[in-house]
C-alpha cells in the first residue's frame, strides 16, 4: 500500500505543477508525428465509412480508435461526462492494449518491437515495456513503471498535462500491487476519481462511477471488435459490431439517465481521505461513512 501512496503524493506534485484546463479541440491525435500512418488512418476511414449502415456506429468507431469525437452526438458525448468515461475518447498505450488481448504470449515480443518501430506514440510503447514485466520478476514491476512515465515526462511526448497525470495515477495504482482483488483494485479506482476531481475541483457522481464500470464491462468486446474490423471489414463483422453498438449506445444513454437523478458533489481533501481510511481501518468504516455524511451535508 506504501507504493500506492507514493503515486498519489507524486500525482499530487505533478496536479500542482501543472494547468489545470486543456483544449480538447486543439489536442493532437495520438498519431500525430506520423504522416504515414495518419494518411492510412484517412484512407480507413473513408473505406470503412461504406462499409457501414449505421452512421452513429460508425461515428463511435472514429472516436474510440482514433479520438475523433466531432461527429459524435452531443448525447453521446454527455452520456461520457456523466459515467466519468471521457478517457475512452483518448486512445491510450493502455486503451490499445486491449488488442494484445487476440494475440497468444508467445506474439508478444514482436508486438513491443514493433511499437518501438513508431518514431511517436510513446503512451503505447510504454505499456508495451510495462507488459514486458512478465518475463522478468514482479517486483520490476512497479520501478519499470516510474522509469517510464519519467522518461516520457523528460520527453514531453504525452498529448497533455491532463492526460499525462490521469495515466500516471491509474496506471500507478494498477502496478504498485503485484496482485489485486477485483474489489480491491475498484476501490482504489474510485479513490484514484476521488483524487482527480479533488484536483481539478468538478463534480463527482459516486453513482455515475459506479455504473460506468458496467460500461466498461461491456467495452471490452465492443472495442476488440472494432479493431478486427479496422483490419477486417467482413459483412459479418461490421453487421455484429453495428448490433452490438446499437445495444451499447441505448445501455449507455440508460445508465447515464439513471445516474442524472443521484446528487453530484465536488470531493474536498476531508471526503479523500475519510474514504482512504476505509482502506487502513476497515473496522472503523461506519465511523468514517458518518463522517462523510456529516460532509456532504455541511457541503
Amino acid at each position: 500500500m506504501s507504493k500506492t501512496i507514493l503515486v498519489f503524493i507524486l500525482s499530487c506534485i505533478f496536479f500542482a505543477l501543472t494547468p489545470r484546463t486543456v483544449n480538447y479541440s486543439d489536442r493532437p491525435f495520438w498519431y500525430k508525428g506520423l504522416p504515414i500512418v495518419s494518411s492510412w488512418i484517412k484512407k480507413v476511414e473513408r473505406k470503412r465509412a461504406i462499409n457501414f449502415s449505421e452512421q452513429e456506429a460508425f461515428n463511435l468507431w472514429s472516436a474510440y480508435l482514433f479520438g475523433k469525437t466531432k461527429k459524435v452526438s452531443n448525447k453521446i458525448r454527455e452520456a461520457h461526462n456523466i459515467l466519468h468515461l471521457q478517457h475512452l475518447f483518448s486512445p491510450s498505450g493502455l486503451h490499445l492494449s486491449l488488442i494484445q488481448m487476440v494475440f497468444p504470449k508467445i506474439l508478444f515480443p514482436f508486438i513491443i518491437l514493433g511499437c518501438f518501430s513508431l518514431p511517436a506514440m510513446m503512451a503505447l510503447k510504454r505499456m508495451a515495456l510495462i507488459k514486458s514485466c512478465h518475463f522478468f520478476s514482479k517486483n520490476f514491476k512497479f520501478i519499470l513503471f516510474l522509469m517510464c512515465m519519467f522518461l516520457e515526462l523528460c520527453l514531453n511526448s504525452f498529448q497533455s498535462n491532463l492526460s499525462f497525470n490521469f495515466s500516471f495515477i491509474f496506471l500507478g495504482i494498477i502496478y504498485s500491487r503485484e496482485s489485486w482483488h477485483l474489489s480491491s483494485l475498484l476501490y482504489w479506482i474510485f479513490l484514484g476519481n476521488i483524487f482527480c476531481y479533488m484536483m481539478l475541483a468538478k463534480l463527482f457522481s459516486i453513482v455515475g462511477f459506479l455504473l460506468g464500470q458496467i460500461i466498461l464491462i461491456i467495452f471490452t468486446p465492443l472495442f476488440l471488435l472494432q479493431t478486427i474490423i479496422l483490419v477486417l471489414p467482413w459483412k459479418l463483422f461490421v453487421f455484429c459490431l453495428e448490433k452490438y453498438s446499437q445495444v451499447y449506445i441505448v445501455i449507455l444513454n440508460k445508465l447515464a439517465s439513471i445516474a442524472n437523478f443521484f446528487p453530484v458533489f465536488i470531493p474536498n481533501f476531508s471526503i479523500f481521505l475519510a474514504f482512504l481510511l476505509i482502506l487502513y481501518k476497515p473496522t472503523r468504516t461506519w465511523s468514517y461513512l458518518l463522517f462523510l455524511l456529516n460532509t456532504f451535508t455541511l457541503s
